[in-house]
């Protein structure tokens, strides 16, 4: 577990890379940014990147962020995404993000993820989901 001390100095990394990289977003959005970056930096994606896929807001469905890489290849709403070379062997790698600048997770959080994800996984609620959840979930 954590030190107080350990989570001061998390605390203040985090609000100095806020003022220095994004000073006019709100720390609650950066965090969001700041937590994409983590969990995908084995990606080495660039700041534009991680802020496309950021989707937290009215009918989010409890994401703050949304990553998806065909083979690799990172998609997003471009014209060159719609064009990937797919073979018989795809890979994909989805990433939905939740965070939480909080000192704990909330079971209503993960409850809401959890039905979100059903949602947008079942084929047969797809005119439902479109209408339930924002374009960037979609």
């Amino acid at each position: 577990m954590a030190t107080k001390n350990n989570l001061n100095l998390i605390n203040l990394l985090i609000k100095r890379r806020n003022m220095e990289d994004y000073p006019n977003l709100h720390e609650n959005d950066f965090f969001e940014i700041f937590a994409a970056e983590q969990v995908l930096k084995y990606k080495g994606l660039s700041p534009d990147e991680l802020e496309d896929g950021r989707c937290g807001g009215q009918y989010d469905g409890g994401f703050d962020g949304i990553h998806l890489f065909v083979n690799g290849d990172r998609v997003d709403n471009s014209e060159e995404s719609m064009h990937l070379n797919i073979d018989e062997n795809v890979k994909i790698d989805l990433h939905l993000i939740q965070a939480k600048n909080k000192g704990k997770f909330e079971q209503s959080v993960i409850n809401t993820f959890s039905a979100t994800v059903e949602d947008i996984f079942d084929e047969n609620r797809l005119e439902e989901t479109a209408r339930n959840y924002n374009p960037t979930v979609i």
